[in-house]
């Protein structure tokens, strides 16, 4: 039952017409307080307004509700302004000042009763900008869309017909490219800036017992510069990933989330539960920090096992992002690794392949050795030097001092005395090699060409010396002996040609295109020694070099000569060094 009652005892305002009491009476009587809160409403003059009682919960038995207000000098208006709705609720349809106060509900049954109390405020709106004076407060963000809720849910849950219009400030907002539901109690505010702060007022109308009504609330909107978006995760992508037993294994789960100014983000690992964040378990979590950059920012959490366990196997490990644009997960499975048998099959032809290369390898180090060692140790499997007509092992052609116009200089100076002495005192004094050598074994007043042709063909090979110091004179390269000589070696193909090359590296640039050639068919033997300013240091000559020429020179099976020849060999180069 319900009743609304004046506060001269009038007869309550009731659709059941209950017999008049005393209202100062009712506020006077001792009714039980459950402690609930006192209930504050707020309106503006012209709207409506809701009073609620919510003792009947603490009850069970059968009870009447009854409203009193506090005000003695009040009296009630008993016009169509008060209108029911369940015994618990009544409306104000259209408030006025005057209804300002404190109201009080009394729930009476058999043996007790209870009271509430509510107060009711009706002010004034804001005439600079129609806000209502007790506003709610909702911030957003920029650059997402925003989203304002409507705060009067409370009567949109005792109403069935209604309506929505919003406002910011006193201007009604329209549909279109910057607003959307601006008919719902929620409205849709589209890529937010900073000039959308302000305040925002949705009211709705009503019918109620076929009465029309409308309320407000405005609503103070706050906008921030600073926003984010959805989180997204770029590793783990639900992938499998395999992992040894019994070694360690981690994975990071790294996210980016868009956005800029602060913003609150978790990222875990989880299997059933949230995996620990303790670095002495096993299996643990480990935040590795964030990096901003300049459209949001990176975040990287480490799943870690210290070492992998069978049961680890086949469970699929979760990291998963919250923030308030929702939940992002992403997963891997974790699998053990199966045995590498294509690397066995790999390693098992491969291994005939490497062999080979081992082996060739070692067989350029040690054939030179394999090679002079099978000579002096067989000598009968080798023909005699002199069945094959020729009179000298070697024809030894080299870029010559002639009055000093051709080379001139420390460097031909040095080239030449290898040729006339350290050559001649190795190759012929230790091996037993016959070496010719124009101007020691030619004659005075020959012609110079028809010398170098008929001993070139008398020789088994030809041996072609220079040096970087040698080239470096614009006509070291076309002294007409040389010319001969690579014409022999290379058109006629009469004698097998060797190159030797003296001191430090010859860029290939600087070799004649003939050498060139040669040198790219067959390389060079390089006498080891470094050379300043075109003397040759034969302290650095490595007996390698002398190995090397004799692999190239004709098998010698004596390495005798004759006495005499070696006293015409010391003159010779007692001559030449004075």
């Amino acid at each position: 039952m319900y009743h609304l009652y004046s506060p001269f005892g009038a007869q309550p305002y009731s659709t059941n017409n209950i017999c008049s009491c005393n209202t100062a009476r009712a506020w006077r009587e001792d009714c039980v307080d459950p402690g609930v809160r006192v209930e504050s409403v707020f309106t503006v003059p012209g709207e409506a307004a809701m009073l609620t009682c919510f003792l009947d919960k603490y009850v069970a038995d059968s009870h009447i509700i009854s409203w009193y207000k506090s005000n003695l000098d009040w009296q009630l208006n008993m016009d169509n302004r008060w209108v029911r709705l369940k015994d618990n609720v009544i409306w104000l349809l259209k408030s006025m000042v005057q209804d300002n106060g404190t109201y009080m509900c009394i729930l009476r049954t058999a043996d007790q009763c209870f009271k509430q109390v509510t107060v009711l405020s009706v002010n004034e709106t804001r005439a600079e900008d129609c806000s209502r004076p007790y506003r709610a407060t909702q911030p957003l963000t920029t650059v997402a869309n925003g989203l304002l809720f409507c705060p009067l849910y409370s009567y949109m849950a005792h109403l069935t017909e209604y309506s929505f219009q919003w406002y910011k400030g006193c201007k009604p907002l329209l549909e279109g490219a910057r607003y959307f539901n601006v008919d719902s109690d929620m409205l849709v505010i589209k890529n937010v800036s900073l000039s959308d702060a302000g305040n925002y007022t949705c009211r709705m109308a009503f019918n109620l017992a076929g009465s029309p009504g409308f309320i407000s609330e405005t609503i103070s909107c706050e906008v921030k510069d600073q926003w984010n978006l959805r989180p997204m995760v770029s590793e783990p992508i639900n992938d499998t990933i395999k992992a040894n037993p019994g070694s360690p294994f981690s994975k990071t789960c790294r996210v980016f989330v868009p956005g800029h100014g602060e913003h609150m983000v978790d990222v875990v690992w989880a299997l059933d539960q949230l995996i620990s964040s303790n670095h002495s378990e096993r299996v643990s979590q480990v935040p590795l920090g964030k990096s901003r950059v300049e459209h949001g920012e990176w975040l990287e959490v480490l799943l870690n096992f210290s070492e992998v366990e069978k049961e680890d196997f086949y469970n699929t490990y979760r990291c998963m992002v919250f923030n308030d644009k929702g939940l992002v997960v992403a997963n891997f499975t974790l699998l053990p690794s199966e045995p590498n048998h294509l690397l066995s099959v790999g390693l098992f032809f491969a291994s005939p392949a490497l062999i080979f290369i081992i082996a060739v390898a070692m067989w350029r180090i040690v054939k030179i050795e394999v090679a002079l060692l099978f000579r002096s140790s067989f000598p009968c499997l080798y023909p005699d030097p002199g069945s094959d007509g020729k009179v000298y092992d070697a024809y030894v052609a080299y870029p010559r001092a002639c009055g000093g116009s051709v080379c001139g200089g420390q460097a031909c100076a040095a080239v030449e005395e290898f040729a006339l002495r350290s050559l001649p005192e190795v190759l012929e004094g230790e091996w037993g090699y016959r070496l010719f050598i124009m101007g020691r074994e030619s004659l005075p007043g020959e012609a110079v060409a028809d010398v170098v042709q008929q001993n070139i063909g008398k020789s088994r090979r030809l041996l072609l010396l220079y040096s970087a110091f040698s080239l470096s004179h614009p006509d070291a390269a076309q002294s007409l002996e040389q010319q001969l000589a690579v014409h022999a070696a290379l058109v006629e193909r009469t004698v097998p040609a060797v190159l030797v090359e003296l001191g430090e590296a010859v860029d290939n640039k600087l070799l004649p295109k003939a050498m060139q050639y040669l040198r790219s068919q067959q390389g060079a033997v390089r006498w080891g020694g470094s050379s300043k300013e075109g003397t040759l240091d034969r302290s650095q000559a490595s007996g390698r070099f002398w190995k090397h020429l004799r692999y190239y020179m004709p098998p010698r099976i004596s390495q005798t000569r004759p006495p005499e020849k070696k006293v015409l060999l010391n003159i010779s180069a007692q001559v030449h060094s004075g």
